[in-house]
């Protein structure tokens, strides 16, 4: 079973889901919490208790994975479309296989198509997809909440 472990000792009772954890909801309390993969603990740290307005925590890995992913093979007329790269295939399944035992909820995820190489058809247009594990884009690693 996957196992979470606050950073800090709380009194009991005194945080009851994840989402109470959240930098945004209550920042005195620290917001670190450690998951369970393929047996060790990793420290993850608690963002928002209501990422894109769904209610659901987002959670960001604190330290990157030691082995390299790519996006998609470099080659002629490769991609940067999101939905269905090699990342986003090894999050869904092998990754989150991983995590297994922690109830993660799915979240939709709408992609925005702004910048393109050439001319795009598909500029301005927004696709949703649905995901539990994902990464996230250069403008909310980038974007300042205020």
């Amino acid at each position: 079973m996957g196992q979470v472990v606050q950073k800090q000792e709380l009194a009991v009772g005194e945080v009851t889901v994840m989402s109470e954890l959240a930098y945004d909801a209550n920042p005195s309390l620290g917001y670190t919490v450690y998951l369970e993969e393929a047996g060790a603990l990793i420290p993850y740290l608690v963002l928002t208790d209501d990422y894109n307005d769904s209610g659901n925590t987002l959670l960001l890995r604190k330290h990157t994975m030691d082995e390299v992913r790519r996006y998609h093979p470099i080659e002629a007329g490769a991609t940067s479309y999101y939905n269905g790269c090699e990342i986003d295939t090894w999050l869904s399944t092998e990754f989150v296989s991983m995590l297994s035992g922690l109830n993660i909820e799915t979240s939709s995820i709408n992609i925005t198509v702004e910048n393109t190489y050439g001319a795009s058809p598909h500029r301005g247009e927004t696709e949703y997809i649905d995901r539990e594990v994902f990464l996230l884009s250069r403008g909310e690693v980038f974007t300042v909440k205020q």
